[in-house]
């Protein structure tokens, strides 16, 4: 059973596979106590998000193709049990190729950096920096700052209020709320996962 006073990196990996079966493919449904464990288990476990999207990818095509209804992340656990013990497998770490990867896509985040975004662009920066220096680094203040910079955007409210409504009541907490924010905001302006690089 997921602990309600699991950590803010649980909730937050948790809620981009809830976002990303909502933006890519529209489907909607009450995320329960039962997915919310689902989801926990595969975060305990480590899967990576790619594993996670491809699996989803593919149930989405095949259960579409039967014109059946994905009503539940237990519809994906097979798929991603799979698709993780074949990763497993076959995977040969290049960890070095990986962080390269990833460090080009936040210096093109700093060369295209939102508009939007200008009043953070310092703190954006500075991450950056501590980043060059493999040095650890702090979202949180980040993080608040979003919030407070967006704290009256009517789409966010309206996209985080129809999230809630669709989480089991006993869900519905502040905590979720707030992770499912940044998440959105992360998304909405292409910000790079930088937790990627947390030391």
């Amino acid at each position: 059973m997921h602990d309600p006073k699991a950590n803010q990196s649980d909730h937050d990996y948790i809620i981009r596979i809830i976002q990303y079966l909502e933006y890519h493919y529209r489907i909607h449904f009450l995320i329960t106590t039962r997915d919310f464990d689902i989801l926990f288990r595969w975060w305990e476990k480590q899967i990576p998000m790619k594993v996670i999207v491809d699996s989803i990818c593919n149930v989405v095509k095949r259960w579409k193709n039967k014109n059946k209804r994905i009503n539940g992340f237990s519809n994906f656990s097979y798929e991603v049990n799979k698709n993780f013990k074949l990763f497993m497998e076959l995977h040969v770490a290049d960890s070095g190729r990986r962080e390269k990867n990833e460090l080009l896509e936040i210096e093109k985040f700093m060369m295209e950096f939102p508009p939007e975004l200008n009043p953070m662009k310092s703190d954006f920066k500075k991450i950056h920096r501590r980043l060059s220096e493999k040095k650890s680094f702090d979202l949180n203040p980040i993080n608040e700052k979003m919030l407070l910079l967006f704290e009256s955007d009517p789409d966010l409210d309206l996209k985080t209020r129809f999230f809630m409504k669709n989480l089991a009541r006993d869900l519905r907490k502040p905590e979720i709320e707030r992770t499912y924010r940044i998440n959105y905001l992360y998304h909405r302006y292409g910000i790079p996962d930088f937790e990627t690089f947390r030391k």
